[in-house]
């Protein structure tokens, strides 16, 4: 906890440059993280089709340090928190290679093993009685998915193409909680269609309609509370789009957009529950979203790109149903139905130059500047102004130099250290006299190394 920014404490302006929002943690929070990685790929060129295999494994060890108590007292201390992730992917694809026909397609199957093994303990420091040491987490969870996917494409006319896919997911989640003692399991299948119709008006106009269902497993939290279940739902999504794709100016200007809506079926929120000190997922029955986008690029010089875009939602919850209920009391967020979903700015807006030549034969220059914009977001349900925040603006930048198979990036990410939160608890809703919050990242610079062979 507190990797990027720190947990600040009392009631809080959510926008942090316009109010007194003082960090109040007397152990500042330390994350560190050990990330080992690797994957093989290999192609197999079949008459008539390819077929690729791609094997991956990830395994990321992580330990945190930092406060819980969110006073100025020497009282509640996360003493250690213990994260250790194992990721297996396995996928085999069969894909067409004949161009001389109106039908493209591709089939495939993927395998993934998920284990994340979480260990947590707190200590109750002298204002509180202590040193005494607790527990606070201490569980594994474990995904098995099995699925199967395919594609394909069929010119109908030369400008019009229809495109039809599927996924479908077989997936196994248990869980084992040494701390609260239970064992949990449950699995789901979901079929995912997706079809799309692409009309190419001209050959600088493609007009497109799509539509596809989305799907994010469900599990188990650590234990009941009064803001969540031990276990939540699977979520699936309906989602529409229609869009338009132009270039113009001899190639030199694109400008595309498109109009889009989701039905969301038990959608997926998170939250910390300050009574327990215990974080957890819970669902809405239903929600919807209808936004569009638009985005444009232009050269303006052999050696310079503008690029800007623009975005706007409008999430709301349908119905927020309940959630919820040690000692018979339930969270209702039935009463929140009509606002709007937290989380989801309303618009977003970016802006920014990026820049590539040849300095010689052998050395090459890239970068980039650009300024976006996260506009008006409310933190909770209940969308009052008190916990929701203005529009913010971030500036980002890279340059890079690559010669040969080295490339040497330098980064530098909200360079006007810009104070801003990721996320905001209102405690009056989370169990707490205080509101919580963690602050965005601050001024960071940076470089990275890269080495192709």
């Amino acid at each position: 906890m507190g990797t990027d920014g720190e947990f600040t404490g009392g009631v809080l302006n959510p926008n942090p440059s316009e109010g007194d929002n003082v960090i109040v943690s007397d152990v500042l929070g330390r994350s560190d993280m050990k990330n080992n990685y690797g994957n093989i790929k290999m192609d197999y060129n079949l008459k008539g089709a390819n077929l690729q295999s791609i094997t991956s494994f990830n395994k990321v060890d992580r330990s945190t340090i930092g406060d819980l108590d969110f006073l100025e007292l020497d009282g509640l201390t996360q003493g250690g928190e213990e994260i250790t992730t194992k990721t297996f992917n396995q996928e085999l694809r069969l894909s067409n290679t004949n161009t001389d026909t109106k039908f493209d397609w591709s089939l495939g199957g993927f395998y993934q093993n998920i284990k994340k093994d979480v260990y947590q303990n707190g200590t109750t420091g002298v204002d509180f009685g202590g040193p005494d040491a607790y527990d606070t987490a201490d569980y594994v969870n474990e995904t098995n998915t099995i699925a199967l996917f395919g594609f394909g494409d069929y010119k109908i006319t030369d400008k019009l193409t229809f495109s039809a896919g599927f996924r479908y997911d077989i997936d196994k989640f248990s869980q084992v909680d040494d701390l609260f003692v239970t064992s949990s399991e449950r699995d789901n299948n979901e079929f995912q269609p997706k079809v799309s119709l692409s009309y190419q008006a001209s050959k600088k106009v493609l007009l497109y309609a799509n539509y596809g269902r989305g799907y994010r497993n469900g599990g188990y939290n650590a234990d009941l509370t009064d803001l969540f279940n031990r276990e939540f739902d699977d979520e699936t999504s309906d989602n529409y789009e229609f869009g338009f794709k132009t270039t113009t100016w001899n190639d030199r200007l694109i400008f595309n957009g498109s109009v889009f809506s989701s039905k969301l079926t038990n959608q997926q929120q998170y939250i910390l529950d300050l009574n327990t000190f215990i974080a957890g997922v819970y669902n809405y029955d239903e929600t919807k979203v209808f936004g569009f986008e638009f985005e444009t690029r232009a050269r303006l010089t052999n050696y310079l790109d503008v690029f800007a875009s623009f975005g706007s939602s409008d999430a709301e919850i349908v119905e927020g149903g309940t959630t919820g209920g040690t000692d018979g009391t339930t969270t209702d967020n039935s009463n929140y139905n009509g606002n709007k979903t937290p989380f989801v700015p309303v618009s977003t807006f970016g802006i920014g130059l990026e820049s590539s030549f040849n300095i010689t034969d052998s050395v090459k220059f890239n970068g980039f500047i650009n300024l976006d914009t996260t506009g008006k977001t409310y933190y909770h349900e209940s969308n009052l102004a008190k916990h929701t925040t203005d529009a913010y603006s971030l500036l980002d930048a890279r340059i890079g130099f690559s010669y040969k198979n080295w490339k040497l990036d330098i980064w530098g990410k909200n360079l006007t250290d810009k104070q801003y939160y990721q996320e905001f608890s209102p405690g009056e809703f989370v169990g707490s006299p205080d509101d919580v919050a963690w602050r965005g990242r601050p001024l960071s610079i940076g470089t990275a190394i890269s080495l192709r062979f």
